[in-house]
Protein backbone atom coordinates (compact mmCIF):
# COMPACT_ATOMS: atom_id res chain seq x y z
CA UNK A 1 0.00 0.00 0.00
CA UNK A 2 2.51 2.12 0.67
CA UNK A 3 4.26 1.39 -2.65
CA UNK A 4 1.04 2.73 -4.50
CA UNK A 5 1.88 6.00 -5.09
CA UNK A 6 4.80 5.01 -7.68
CA UNK A 7 2.53 3.34 -9.79
CA UNK A 8 1.89 6.84 -11.00
CA UNK A 9 5.38 7.75 -12.02
CA UNK A 10 6.29 3.87 -12.88
CA UNK A 11 3.14 2.12 -13.73
CA UNK A 12 4.96 -1.20 -15.02
CA UNK A 13 5.12 -3.29 -12.21
CA UNK A 14 6.32 -7.07 -10.79
CA UNK A 15 5.42 -7.66 -7.27
CA UNK A 16 5.84 -10.58 -4.74
CA UNK A 17 4.44 -9.14 -1.77
CA UNK A 18 5.16 -11.38 1.59
CA UNK A 19 5.14 -11.11 5.26
CA UNK A 20 8.18 -10.24 6.51
CA UNK A 21 11.55 -8.31 5.21
CA UNK A 22 11.89 -10.30 1.95
CA UNK A 23 9.08 -9.13 -0.24
CA UNK A 24 10.57 -7.52 -3.37
CA UNK A 25 9.00 -5.45 -6.32
CA UNK A 26 10.01 -3.88 -9.25
CA UNK A 27 8.39 -0.04 -10.24
CA UNK A 28 9.57 0.79 -13.45
CA UNK A 29 8.83 3.19 -16.20
CA UNK A 30 10.15 1.02 -19.18
CA UNK A 31 7.83 -1.69 -20.25
CA UNK A 32 8.28 -4.83 -19.08
CA UNK A 33 8.51 -7.30 -21.99
CA UNK A 34 9.35 -10.28 -19.35
CA UNK A 35 9.65 -11.20 -15.77
CA UNK A 36 10.16 -14.29 -13.61
CA UNK A 37 9.83 -14.60 -9.45
CA UNK A 38 13.38 -16.72 -9.66
CA UNK A 39 14.59 -18.61 -5.89
CA UNK A 40 18.22 -18.17 -6.32
CA UNK A 41 18.68 -20.43 -2.65
CA UNK A 42 16.15 -20.23 0.32
CA UNK A 43 12.42 -21.36 -1.21
CA UNK A 44 10.92 -18.24 0.70
CA UNK A 45 13.12 -15.34 -0.57
CA UNK A 46 12.01 -14.42 -3.90
CA UNK A 47 14.19 -12.51 -6.34
CA UNK A 48 12.89 -11.25 -10.05
CA UNK A 49 14.52 -10.93 -12.85
CA UNK A 50 12.88 -8.86 -15.75
CA UNK A 51 13.82 -7.60 -19.21
CA UNK A 52 12.64 -3.90 -20.11
CA UNK A 53 12.19 -2.15 -23.19
CA UNK A 54 14.66 0.74 -23.63
CA UNK A 55 13.27 1.36 -27.15
CA UNK A 56 12.20 -0.06 -30.41
CA UNK A 57 15.31 -2.41 -31.01
CA UNK A 58 17.10 -2.53 -27.51
CA UNK A 59 16.46 -4.01 -24.18
CA UNK A 60 17.88 -4.49 -20.77
CA UNK A 61 18.08 -7.13 -17.89
CA UNK A 62 17.34 -6.47 -14.57
CA UNK A 63 18.02 -8.85 -11.28
CA UNK A 64 16.62 -7.84 -8.10
CA UNK A 65 17.53 -9.86 -5.32
CA UNK A 66 18.06 -10.30 -1.79
CA UNK A 67 19.73 -13.19 -0.05
CA UNK A 68 19.47 -14.04 3.53
CA UNK A 69 21.57 -12.42 6.11
CA UNK A 70 24.71 -14.73 7.08
CA UNK A 71 24.14 -13.29 10.70
CA UNK A 72 22.21 -15.79 12.35
CA UNK A 73 24.41 -19.19 11.66
CA UNK A 74 26.37 -20.92 9.57
CA UNK A 75 23.52 -22.05 7.80
CA UNK A 76 22.27 -18.70 7.03
CA UNK A 77 25.83 -17.93 5.64
CA UNK A 78 25.93 -21.13 3.30
CA UNK A 79 22.60 -19.88 2.14
CA UNK A 80 23.46 -16.50 1.78
CA UNK A 81 26.90 -17.69 0.00
CA UNK A 82 24.55 -20.11 -2.71
CA UNK A 83 22.11 -17.46 -3.52
CA UNK A 84 25.16 -15.19 -4.93
CA UNK A 85 26.85 -18.21 -6.39
CA UNK A 86 23.38 -19.00 -8.43
CA UNK A 87 22.95 -15.12 -9.17
CA UNK A 88 26.80 -14.96 -10.45
CA UNK A 89 25.78 -17.78 -12.70
CA UNK A 90 23.03 -16.12 -14.11
CA UNK A 91 24.45 -12.95 -14.37
CA UNK A 92 28.16 -14.75 -16.18
CA UNK A 93 24.70 -15.78 -18.57
CA UNK A 94 23.88 -13.05 -19.19
CA UNK A 95 26.26 -11.54 -22.06
CA UNK A 96 24.09 -10.75 -24.81
CA UNK A 97 22.17 -7.76 -23.17
CA UNK A 98 23.05 -4.88 -20.96
CA UNK A 99 21.93 -6.19 -17.03
CA UNK A 100 21.62 -4.71 -13.86
CA UNK A 101 21.48 -6.63 -10.48
CA UNK A 102 20.35 -4.65 -7.33
CA UNK A 103 19.50 -4.92 -3.86
CA UNK A 104 20.45 -5.67 -0.44
CA UNK A 105 23.20 -8.22 -0.83
CA UNK A 106 23.56 -8.87 2.38
CA UNK A 107 27.63 -8.35 1.79
CA UNK A 108 29.85 -5.56 1.56
CA UNK A 109 31.99 -4.30 -0.84
CA UNK A 110 34.97 -5.71 1.13
CA UNK A 111 33.22 -9.32 1.19
CA UNK A 112 35.05 -12.43 -0.45
CA UNK A 113 31.61 -13.58 -1.84
CA UNK A 114 31.18 -10.17 -3.24
CA UNK A 115 34.57 -10.48 -4.96
CA UNK A 116 33.22 -13.79 -6.20
CA UNK A 117 30.06 -12.03 -7.35
CA UNK A 118 31.91 -9.68 -9.43
CA UNK A 119 34.39 -11.70 -11.05
CA UNK A 120 32.07 -14.75 -11.36
CA UNK A 121 29.59 -12.93 -12.49
CA UNK A 122 31.33 -10.59 -14.74
CA UNK A 123 30.00 -7.69 -12.89
CA UNK A 124 31.29 -4.78 -11.45
CA UNK A 125 29.74 -2.21 -8.72
CA UNK A 126 27.78 1.09 -9.85
CA UNK A 127 29.15 2.59 -6.78
CA UNK A 128 33.02 1.84 -7.85
CA UNK A 129 34.96 5.59 -8.07
CA UNK A 130 32.54 6.84 -6.30
CA UNK A 131 33.27 6.23 -2.84
CA UNK A 132 31.94 3.34 -0.14
CA UNK A 133 28.13 5.12 0.10
CA UNK A 134 27.08 2.68 3.33
CA UNK A 135 23.46 2.03 3.23
CA UNK A 136 22.59 0.33 6.54
CA UNK A 137 21.29 0.60 9.23
CA UNK A 138 19.91 4.14 8.61
CA UNK A 139 19.53 4.40 12.57
CA UNK A 140 23.46 4.11 13.31
CA UNK A 141 25.25 6.68 11.27
CA UNK A 142 29.10 5.97 11.85
CA UNK A 143 28.44 2.26 12.22
CA UNK A 144 27.03 2.08 8.49
CA UNK A 145 27.90 -0.34 6.13
CA UNK A 146 27.48 -0.81 2.24
CA UNK A 147 24.86 -3.93 1.67
CA UNK A 148 22.65 -2.28 -0.74
CA UNK A 149 24.24 -2.50 -4.44
CA UNK A 150 23.62 -1.49 -8.10
CA UNK A 151 25.68 -4.09 -10.12
CA UNK A 152 26.42 -4.13 -14.03
CA UNK A 153 27.88 -5.76 -16.91
CA UNK A 154 30.34 -4.57 -19.52
CA UNK A 155 26.89 -3.12 -21.66
CA UNK A 156 26.43 -0.28 -19.00
CA UNK A 157 28.52 2.17 -17.10
CA UNK A 158 27.65 4.49 -14.04
CA UNK A 159 27.14 7.88 -15.17
CA UNK A 160 26.42 8.64 -10.96
CA UNK A 161 25.39 6.99 -8.46
CA UNK A 162 24.27 8.48 -4.71
CA UNK A 163 22.41 7.30 -1.32
CA UNK A 164 18.95 8.95 -1.33
CA UNK A 165 17.01 10.28 1.74
CA UNK A 166 15.66 8.25 4.41
CA UNK A 167 12.18 7.16 3.33
CA UNK A 168 11.16 5.14 6.46
CA UNK A 169 13.31 2.20 5.77
CA UNK A 170 16.04 1.11 8.15
CA UNK A 171 18.42 1.07 4.65
CA UNK A 172 18.91 4.34 2.46
CA UNK A 173 18.28 4.30 -0.74
CA UNK A 174 21.10 3.91 -3.37
CA UNK A 175 20.15 5.64 -6.73
CA UNK A 176 22.08 5.17 -9.86
CA UNK A 177 22.01 6.83 -12.89
CA UNK A 178 23.22 4.70 -15.65
CA UNK A 179 24.20 4.80 -19.59
CA UNK A 180 24.57 2.20 -22.34
CA UNK A 181 28.29 1.46 -23.30
CA UNK A 182 29.21 1.47 -27.19
CA UNK A 183 28.68 -2.67 -26.78
CA UNK A 184 25.53 -1.88 -25.24
CA UNK A 185 24.43 0.24 -27.87
CA UNK A 186 24.74 -2.63 -30.41
CA UNK A 187 21.35 -4.29 -31.36
CA UNK A 188 20.16 -6.78 -28.51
Amino acid sequence: RRLAPLRKTHPHVVERAQRGNFGIALYSRLPILSSRIAKFSDPDLPSIVATLKLDARRSVRVIATHPVPPLHSRESAKLRDAHINKLADLASATRHLPLVVAGDLNATQFSPIFAKLLSRGRLRSARQGHGVLPSWPTSLWPMRIPLDHVLVNHRLRTLRVALGPDIGSDHLPLIARLGLTPEGELDN
